[in-house]
């Protein structure tokens, strides 16, 4: 199944703040111009975990975290594909 998002105005803004990296961080990471972001910490829920895979930016959310909430609180809609 596909969902696509519709979200609030600065909702990346808003993940990247609450985001954390890899250590080190990837190439792909890197070449975005990401590689300020803090080292990921194991166990930190309150963590995005900021990563690029197959070229696309994608934000790991931590079940039950403030992650979520980041993410949870900026959609407007949403639609199964």
């Amino acid at each position: 199944m596909i969902v696509k998002f519709d979200m609030q105005p600065g909702a990346r803004d808003a993940l990247l703040a609450a985001g954390a990296r890899d250590d080190p961080a990837s190439k792909a990471i890197r070449g975005m111009g990401l590689d300020w972001l803090p080292v990921l910490e194991k166990g930190n829920r309150n963590q995005v975990h900021v990563k690029a895979e197959l070229g696309w930016l994608n934000f790991g959310l931590r079940k039950g975290s403030v992650s979520v909430d980041v993410f949870n609180s900026r959609i407007l809609r949403y639609d199964v594909l």
